[in-house]
């Protein structure tokens, strides 16, 4: 990402491969991938396929416990139309024939071993991203959103050790109608939050209560968890105290832009805002401790994907083009940003010399090793019985070994 070159096209199937989901470990050891039906694990160094299965349908892979398991969770008859046209009318209709079975499987990491799987029943919303599985902040409990007997939205929590069932939270205190996404709280490991096109609710799991609500919200949070983003689609950019549900600041003012898609988030390190909208084609970042604009930078396509660096120094942006581009966060405020930059590839004159000098030293460091395992199993071989003619030999009568590095 910092030189934004190729390192490897990796294809279990070369005809026709369809990759919808990965991720890469911590480490950067493993990839796992979801590639035309099958479950697949990839060792990153050798780019050899160490794990496959089949598991069709996946509609959401995370890692866990720090990138020994995989959390994966598929729906094989989510993609078929003619189950998709029949929901979509049950759901017109009001009946409850739209429900579909997903199945959540937890592997171990490169074995692939499967620890524990379940099954749960969801519900099919039109206009609707499938809501994905999260795990709570101390890793102890995998919450989902299921349905209820009366096919109505309610949370399950099960847990994240032996995939045993906890708990069944149902929503009828929230006046939720429809659950967009599940949010874990930084702060709290028992709490969760369900985000709705109006609001975003705070649910205990252990007490299975609502705990309070908070208007606007729309699902980014800070790391400790106290403050979030309201980002309305007709204009507008405010933070918000989670606590009270109050505005504390104002990015962008509420003007009437039209109705356009918005993605907004903080940064790793909650220095930073960034807002995309989809009329200007525009990413706009801004510093959270005063709210000034520091960059207004304009997309050549429409954007997919948006993601923080670890350190908070870089934003790596997917869109539709197929392009994957890594833009810096320079805030003149910090001195810092320019060594960044300094240091970067792009801005060194003789980084290819160097980058083919450092190819030629961990290819000759290759040779060495190579070398040094064949001179050993040949001495072995000859300094065994009945191997036939002994080797060279010196003046004290011990054997001489040879070895050639070209």
């Amino acid at each position: 990402t910092r030189s934004g070159r190729l390192l490897a096209k990796l294809a279990d199937s070369p005809l026709g491969a369809i990759v919808t989901h990965a991720e890469i470990t911590p480490d950067g050891r493993y990839i796992i991938s979801s590639e035309t039906g099958k479950f697949l694990i990839w060792n990153r160094i050798s780019e050899q396929v160490i794990y496959r299965d089949d598991q069709p349908g996946i509609q959401q892979i995370t890692l866990m416990d720090y990138g020994y398991k995989v959390l994966t969770v598929s729906c094989p008859n989510i993609n078929n139309k003619a189950a998709a046209a029949l929901a979509e009318a049950a759901a017109a209709a009001g009946e409850e024939s739209n429900r579909l079975t997903a199945i959540t499987i937890v592997r171990s990491v490169p074995e692939g071993t499967i620890l524990f799987r379940f099954e749960y029943p969801i519900r099919m919303v039109p206009g609707l991203p499938f809501r994905q599985s999260v795990i709570s902040a101390g890793l102890a409990y995998v919450i989902l959103c299921t349905i209820d007997k009366a096919n109505k939205d309610c949370l399950a929590v099960y847990s994240a050790t032996n995939g045993s069932f906890v708990s069944k939270i149902l929503l009828k205190g929230c006046a939720i109608k429809e659950v967009i996404s599940l949010v874990p709280m930084p702060h709290k490991a028992n709490q969760v939050a369900v985000i709705s096109s109006e609001k975003g609710s705070v649910m205990d799991i252990k007490s299975k209560k609502h705990v309070r609500s908070i208007p606007k919200w729309g699902g980014s949070i800070t790391r400790d968890g106290k403050s979030g983003l309201y980002a309305p689609t007709r204009g507008g950019l405010e933070m918000l105290e989670l606590r009270k549900g109050t505005t504390i600041k104002t990015f962008i003012p509420k003007v009437a832009e039209g109705v356009f898609s918005v993605i907004c988030l903080f940064t790793e390190n909650d220095e930073y805002v960034c807002y995309y909208h989809s009329g200007r084609k525009t990413i706009r970042v801004f510093r959270t401790s005063d709210t000034e604009m520091i960059a207004n930078y304009r997309l050549q396509a429409e954007l997919t994907a948006i993601k923080s660096s670890k350190d908070g120094r870089c934003i790596v942006l997917g869109t539709v083009d197929g392009c994957m581009s890594v833009l810096a966060i320079v805030d003149p405020q910090k001195e810092e940003m320019f060594e960044y930059l300094n240091q970067l590839p792009s801005r060194d004159e003789n980084w290819k010399a160097k980058l083919a000098k450092q190819k030629a030293r961990v290819g000759f460091k290759a040779a060495i090793r190579v070398a040094t395992i064949s001179s050993r199993f040949d001495k072995s071989n000859k300094s065994s019985p009945g191997n036939g003619e002994a080797g060279e030999v010196d003046e004290d009568g011990n054997p001489v070994e040879i070895a050639s590095v070209e």
